[in-house]
């Protein structure tokens, strides 16, 4: 196992290059960093700003622009792992909104430089889905009625959408972020809806 503190200086890189020099070949790589503490960004001390921004959107850059450099895979996979955030606005997550929403414009672009070498860029952009990190939070039940589907989603539902990127069946799909949410619809529509 190859781990490493992706928020920490050149570890990305690092964590890249020691799964290369295990495994001999890298085919996939899966951008999955996220976290950080949130908050009003009038109240966000430069130092968390920047802990958020290494954690999820530096170490994306680094990870998959070494990956870039090493692979010799000629269907090569690099997905990398959004959040709804990214085009939801809400109070309190402005920060990682951003990071996220730059990582997503990252692999827009990393798909126009690597695709004449057959590897895809793709981001997924989860919603609100059942993990550790909300876990005994009272807020995720208001999402449920929001989706279309009303529940939330399960780490299953994200896995199985990462999976099908990695595999040849996605070949012709790069550039793309998929929405991974079960038909999330926006904050403006949820107000309106419960206005009436």
């Amino acid at each position: 196992m190859v781990m490493g503190d992706l928020a920490q200086g050149d570890a990305a890189l690092d964590v890249v290059r020691n799964a290369f020099a295990v495994h001999g070949a890298l085919d996939v790589l899966v951008l999955n960093a996220g976290g950080g503490k949130g908050g009003m960004a009038a109240d966000m001390p430069v130092e968390t700003i920047d802990a958020v921004l290494a954690l999820n959107l530096r170490s994306t850059i680094l990870a998959a622009s070494e990956f870039a450099r090493l692979t010799q895979s000629e269907a090569g996979r690099v997905i990398f792992l959004s959040s709804g955030m990214a085009t939801h606005g809400a109070p309190g997550v402005s920060i990682g909104a951003a990071a996220k929403a730059g990582g997503e414009a990252f692999m827009r672009s990393l798909a126009q430089e690597l695709g004449p070498r057959g590897i895809t860029s793709n981001s997924v952009a989860p919603g609100c889905t059942r993990t550790e990190m909300i876990a005994g939070q009272s807020w995720p039940d208001q999402v449920v009625p929001w989706t279309a589907q009303r529940r939330l989603g399960e780490p299953e539902d994200i896995a199985d959408v990462v999976g099908f990127l990695a595999s040849d069946e996605a070949r012709w799909l790069t550039g793309l972020t998929i929405a991974a949410n079960g038909g999330l619809i926006t904050t403006a529509a949820n107000i309106l809806a419960r206005a009436k």
